[in-house]
């Protein structure tokens, strides 16, 4: 989750939200599609719920589109336990088309 893009650096920068990096890489990279990460520093990516019809592009901090065959209900807004906002994919119903 820390990289040093430069020799001799004194200390490593934590790699921003959407971004990760192993132990040794001198670089940040992207999350890939389907994946996020929310949090600044990370080493690992966390995969979108596709159980619940929701995906990402390359490099994003949350899961915010729906996959093909769903459409976006609705943002369900964060809640006073700190719960983040998040976005209700819905499946397309049988015989439908949901096209974007």
């Amino acid at each position: 989750g820390r990289v040093s893009e430069r020799n001799g650096a004194d200390a490593c920068e934590r790699c921003p939200a959407g971004k990760i990096s192993a132990t040794g890489d001198s670089k940040c990279e992207d999350c890939p599609e389907e994946y996020f990460q929310d949090k600044a520093g990370q080493s690992a990516c966390i995969m979108c719920s596709q159980r619940d019809g929701l995906t990402s592009t390359k490099g994003s901090t949350s899961c915010n589109l729906c996959m093909p065959h769903y459409y976006s209900g609705r943002t369900t807004p964060a809640n006073k336990t700190g719960k983040a906002a998040h976005l209700d994919c819905i499946s397309c119903p049988e015989g439908t088309s949901c096209d974007v």
